[in-house]
């Protein structure tokens, strides 16, 4: 486990352009981000867990929610994000992923990009909190130490100020709540979700 020195990012107007918006910088383009979640629907729809509420932690510009209009316009999506910039231009409720709180369980929770951001204890919160909100399935996209080291990811495009943990340490934390049915999709540990044997990672 290893965190980076800097602090987080501001998440304001010129994040966004950065590391979304312009080309020649952003992280990913809306193709790829078409392939991933074509995937994680599919995936879903694989393990026959239905899609009616969904929580995305983090939404940022909020890709997610066209994506899911697109495959289903009936899902109720609720965007919540840190930054003030993206809940003013995009209405979402501003809110930490640690501290958002819901009397709904939902389908599916999103957490992309989201939790490298957040030291250790808030972290160990931001999980136990996407767990709290869990029915159906969650998505997590998480950048590991080992993904810097193995140059997984291209550090042009991707922030350096987030926080740089091991992924046997996230592999612990999650595991404590969830099952890894591989490519970011985990499922609640005791949830509805029947999987083979290994389908398990």
């Amino acid at each position: 486990m290893s965190p980076t020195p800097s602090g987080p990012s501001s998440f304001d107007r010129e994040f966004f352009d950065r590391f979304y918006r312009r080309r020649a910088t952003r992280a990913s383009g809306p193709d790829e981000f078409r392939r991933l979640s074509r995937f994680v629907l599919g995936y879903l729809e694989y393990l026959e867990l239905g899609i009616g509420d969904v929580l995305d932690l983090g939404c940022g510009l909020g890709r997610w929610k066209k994506a899911l209009e697109d495959y289903d316009p009936r899902i109720r999506y609720t965007g919540v994000d840190v930054s003030p910039y993206a809940c003013e231009k995009y209405g979402w409720h501003q809110a930490s992923v640690e501290e958002f709180r819901s009397p709904t369980k939902y389908d599916l929770v999103i957490c992309q990009d989201v939790l490298p951001y957040l030291e250790q204890p808030r972290l160990e919160q931001a999980i136990r909190n996407i767990a709290r909100h869990c029915a159906g399935a969650a998505y997590l996209q998480v950048i590991t130490l080992e993904d810097w080291n193995n140059d997984v990811c291209d550090p042009k495009r991707t922030d350096r100020t987030m926080h740089r943990f091991d992924a046997a340490w996230y592999r612990a934390a999650l595991g404590r709540h969830f099952v890894n049915c591989g490519g970011g999709v985990f499922v609640p540990r005791g949830g509805d979700a029947v999987l083979w044997e290994l389908e398990h990672c």
